[in-house]
């Protein structure tokens, strides 16, 4: 019975220890394009917090380890997910962002999306809250490459908007 108990303990715990992470960290990347007025940028998740947070929130199921494509719907709910949690907002408009790509790398998932910007930028604004609703000690690095400058940026639960560019 011991032997059981602990074979049940061992397999739990090991489990746990392999899909457990204990940092709760996202990383954007920003690259502006001053000749195309483009701005692509990217976001990296692990997926099993991620997909976690969606499956509850919208009632859909992703599967990221297993899936070669993203339904609509599933896709719907990651758009709607990122664009009330991670917003760019330019001259006082919330930029309107485009999904373009996925791929998925060890235990994270990339989602690639890119936006239009006006010719003139005043100001530009990012706020980040993404996995804040399922983690307090969640912490989310924004790197931007804009005007030829790196900039990097920290948002946590105290810290969700930030100013990254202003004239």
């Amino acid at each position: 019975m011991r032997t059981v108990a602990f074979f049940i303990i061992f397999v739990v715990t090991g489990s746990v220890a392999l899909h457990a992470h204990p940092i709760h960290v996202s990383v954007a990347n920003l690259d502006f394009h001053e000749d195309t007025n483009l701005l692509e940028f990217s976001v990296k998740l692990y997926y099993d917090d991620f997909q976690s947070l969606i499956n509850y929130k919208y009632n859909t199921l992703l599967n990221f380890a297993t899936q070669s494509r993203i339904p609509t719907s599933e896709q719907s709910a990651i758009i709607d997910y990122l664009g009330r949690n991670f917003m760019i907002v330019v001259n006082n408009d919330t930029l309107v962002t485009k999904f373009t790509s996925w791929k998925v790398e060890t235990g994270s998932v990339w989602l690639f999306f890119c936006a239009s910007l006006p010719d003139s930028i005043r100001e530009i604004k990012i706020e980040d809250r993404l996995m804040l609703d399922l983690f307090s000690d969640q912490t989310n690095l924004v790197i931007a490459n804009l005007f030829g400058e790196q900039q990097g940026l920290e948002f946590n639960m105290r810290e969700t908007q930030k100013t990254l560019f202003a004239e």
